[in-house]
């Protein structure tokens, strides 16, 4: 009957089908019953109950989302790259590697990592320098850090010119 209430649809729609199913000798409160019986299950043999889109719809939806939030992911991107590239400069700081610095400082990192040192050449001139160090009584130590080099460059140095006396 069309004012009755069913879970798939308005029961206008069963009418037809459940006279046609069911012959006339059934009562017309069993006829609706079976047509609404078979009209549910149709609907769920098709893969649709409840009048409920279809997959190859809800996959359509699912990849329109995804293009909408990839776009969305580019504008972002964009946009943070923009803001954060003018960071340094409204906090007051000349370049990227202080204001990093300060802001790891900051967080309270416990230590700030250096950049590596470039490698220094040892040249004859600092090989004079450092000799001339120890020669004058000043520690290897204190000859590395006159001649800019490391210590162990230092003991090379020593043990290239014959300061050392080699072990036996």
């Amino acid at each position: 009957m069309p004012g009755d209430r069913c879970l798939v649809a308005p029961c206008s729609h069963f009418n037809a089908l459940s006279n046609a199913i069911v012959p006339r000798s059934v009562s017309s409160q069993t006829r609706r019953i079976i047509g609404r019986v078979s009209i549910w299950l149709a609907g769920l043999s098709v893969g649709r109950r409840y009048n409920a889109p279809m997959v190859t719809e809800k996959v359509k939806q699912l990849a329109a989302l995804e293009a909408k939030a990839k776009k969305l992911r580019a504008v972002i991107a964009r946009e943070l790259r923009y803001e954060l590239s003018g960071l340094p400069a409204k906090y007051g700081f000349e370049s990227v590697r202080e204001f990093e610095r300060a802001v790891r400082i900051a967080s309270g990192a416990k230590k700030v990592p250096k950049r590596r040192k470039r490698r220094v050449r040892v040249t004859p001139e600092v090989k004079a320098a450092v000799v001339r160090a120890l020669k004058d009584g000043k520690t290897a130590a204190a000859a590395a850090k006159e001649g800019g080099v490391s210590l162990s460059s230092v003991h090379l140095i020593k043990k290239a010119t014959g300061l050392v006396k080699a072990q036996k």
